[in-house]
């Protein structure tokens, strides 16, 4: 059995050309019925933003060159569009390949969590098709427990790398996550909500209010997470009442927040700190209310530079990952030897219930009629003899470990090693 792993990523392929290889869910069954149909046992689809990649099995003589040629033809693209673009994986590398993909060691982003779920996507697909078989249903289980050790066992994803999470962070390094947070959405855009699922999945309690121009639009994010809209009319007060103001109102104006307005915010709340994560471009705060004490601003430019600083941390802790990836390729790799003695087992199992049945016809001729109570304890006894028979054979044939460190000799073999 062969494992090839071919495809295009953002390393190697631009937007355009990985656009042009990209698979809509709804394609994903007819391309796996055709790789089928072309030789390819198992095969699974994995199709992102970021790359494009066909992992599949066979036991014909087929190659990579013929998962190229499908998906030319599929994708209705010229050799010269992928040939200098591809990568190519067989065997154990592709496998080692998967299991840095699942681990979001070959992400733009390196540690980030998403890939893991899109891979489960691409494999639940290419499964209920029924594409997966005994190899790549091991690979893929084992690439999610490899990415779960490296998850749970290294820093990788300790520090987050998306300015919306690095100013959730920075928020709760100065209001801790015990107690209750009141929480501020200037907006109803997609940067605001990460920045506030990122709060609320590390504190205990929170308090939200939604205040944006379209009142409706931020009943709709009020609405998903139990909060109360605003419009922008009540300003004053929900500055006065926040601990936390998450900015992203899309604005050409001039900034909306000004040191004139957090004036009168900063006289009526007592000297309780306040925490701004401005993510609007331009920006929604006035940079000048960095003077007022206790309250802390931070933009676009002061999050990207602690996203930044967060992937050199991540990058560096690539090499911790590598022993972790090793080790699931060792056992991998066993186990794949380990399917070859299976049909031999298989025989040998089959040769033995011939004989069992064999014997037990002659021995019930030779013995002449017994009743059911003696033929069972005549059976026992068959199968037990060879049983203990066979077993220095069995148990070689399947202890990998044993095969993976000296040639079995035939001692070994037929009386145990």
């Amino acid at each position: 059995m062969k494992l090839f792993a071919w495809g295009v990523n953002h390393k190697s392929a631009s937007v355009d050309l990985r656009e042009k290889m990209a698979f809509h869910s709804s394609e994903l069954s007819d391309a796996l019925t055709q790789l089928n149909e072309k030789g390819f046992e198992e095969s699974m689809i994995l199709s992102t933003c970021n790359r494009t990649e066909i992992y599949a099995t066979t036991k014909q003589e087929k190659s990579l060159s013929d998962i190229r040629d499908f998906m030319i033809h599929s994708r209705n693209l010229q050799s010269i569009e992928v040939d200098h673009v591809s990568k190519e994986y067989e065997n154990i590398e592709a496998a080692e390949h998967l299991f840095r993909v699942v681990s979001s060691l070959d992400s733009m982003v390196i540690g980030e969590p998403e890939i893991v779920s899109q891979v489960k996507s691409a494999y639940q697909v290419a499964k209920d098709d029924g594409r997966i078989g005994k190899l790549l249903n091991s690979l893929v289980q084992r690439s999610f427990n490899v990415a779960k050790r490296i998850r749970t066992e290294t820093e990788l994803s300790s520090k987050p790398t998306s300015v919306g999470a690095v100013g959730a962070n920075l928020a709760l390094q100065i209001f801790g996550t015990q107690d209750t947070h009141n929480i501020l959405i200037m907006g109803a855009g997609e940067m605001a909500e990460v920045s506030l699922k990122n709060l609320m999945g590390q504190v205990d309690r929170v308090d939200v209010k939604v205040c944006n121009r379209s009142i409706e639009r931020a009943e709709a994010l009020a609405e998903s997470y139990g909060a109360e809209a605003c419009g922008l009319d009540d300003l004053e007060r929900v500055w006065c009442w926040a601990d936390i103001v998450i900015c992203s109102l899309g604005t050409q104006q001039e900034q909306l927040i000004h040191k004139a307005f957090m004036k009168k915010v900063v006289r009526k709340r007592s000297d309780r700190p306040l925490f701004i994560i401005d993510l609007g471009v331009p920006r929604n705060v006035d940079p000048k209310i960095r003077d007022f004490e206790d309250i802390f601003l931070y933009d676009m430019d002061d999050l990207q530079r602690s996203a930044d600083m967060n992937m050199k941390h991540r990058e560096g802790l690539v090499e911790s990952c590598e022993p972790l990836i090793q080790e699931g390729l060792d056992e991998f790799e066993l186990w794949w030897r380990s399917l070859d003695n299976q049909v031999v087992i298989s025989e040998i199992m089959k040769r033995n219930e011939a004989i069992i049945q064999e014997e037990l016809l002659k021995s019930q001729k030779k013995l002449g009629e017994m009743d059911p109570k003696q033929k069972d304890e005549l059976e026992y006894l068959l199968r037990r003899v060879v049983k203990k028979a066979m077993h220095p054979q069995i148990h070689s044939l399947r202890n990998k470990a044993h095969q993976s460190q000296h040639k079995m000799s035939w001692r070994d073999f037929f009386f145990g090693g």
